[in-house]
């Protein structure tokens, strides 16, 4: 008897200390991808302040119009990264105000075209996963372009995974499409989230620009 219930003492210290460890690991991942998804927001809220003073004299429509955006896409911002998860349709139509954002920056270098099937509405994701995408293929595939381009955001199913695809008209990245803090954080955490069962794909979008795919678990919000 006495064996036996040091043997079972036993087995309950080990399950309380696997647990612990559990728990501590899971935080640490869970501060691992608040920190990674903090990396995102800075430079984005510095860059748009600065074009709003640059424009206020020279275009003040402009300005007003960059600075109302700006508010919109500040709010949602702030109420999805309260959230480990978010509606596709609040995070596409976050993009959207991004997009107006460069959009008025960029003026008619820049197209965009997004395609959210309503079935796809209620799917979830990562907040601010997007983001990183767009701005890399708008900093190294539009920008340095002197004509621009065209950027496009698009959701679909396949199968029991989610794929969302974000295809510039751009320069492409080169030799080195690994490149960038933004695409970095992103894989991060990708594999953070899904392990094996997520992945992100870089291609050669012909005739230009470059095609930057992420497929997840499909999860829908009840």
């Amino acid at each position: 008897w006495k064996r036996r219930t040091e043997e079972l003492t036993a087995q309950i210290t080990l399950a309380e200390e696997r647990e612990r460890l559990e728990t501590a690991e899971r935080s640490a991942a869970e501060a691992n991808l608040r920190a990674l998804q903090a990396q995102i927001e800075p430079h984005f809220l510095f860059n748009t302040l600065a074009n709003v003073t640059s424009l206020i004299h020279s275009q003040p429509n402009d300005a007003k119009r960059m600075l109302e955006e700006f508010i919109t896409y500040l709010r949602a911002t702030l109420a999805s990264t309260r959230e480990e998860r978010t509606t596709l349709a609040g995070e596409f139509e976050m993009m959207k105000n991004f997009l107006s954002i460069l959009q008025i920056r960029m003026g008619d270098r820049l197209q965009v075209a997004i395609d959210l099937p309503a079935d796809l509405h209620r799917a979830t994701i990562p907040p601010m996963l997007l983001q990183p995408l767009i701005e890399n293929a708008i900093k190294h595939g539009l920008e340095p372009k002197v004509e621009g381009g065209s950027v496009s955001l698009k959701a679909e199913r396949s199968g029991a995974q989610l794929r969302i695809s974000v295809i510039d008209t751009g320069l492409g990245f080169g030799n080195a499409p690994s490149n960038g803090i933004g695409l970095k954080n992103v894989r991060e955490r990708i594999e953070k989230l899904y392990g094996n069962d997520g992945s992100v794909s870089i291609e050669e979008n012909q005739p230009s620009g470059t095609r930057v795919v992420l497929n997840i678990p499909l999860a829908m919000n009840s």
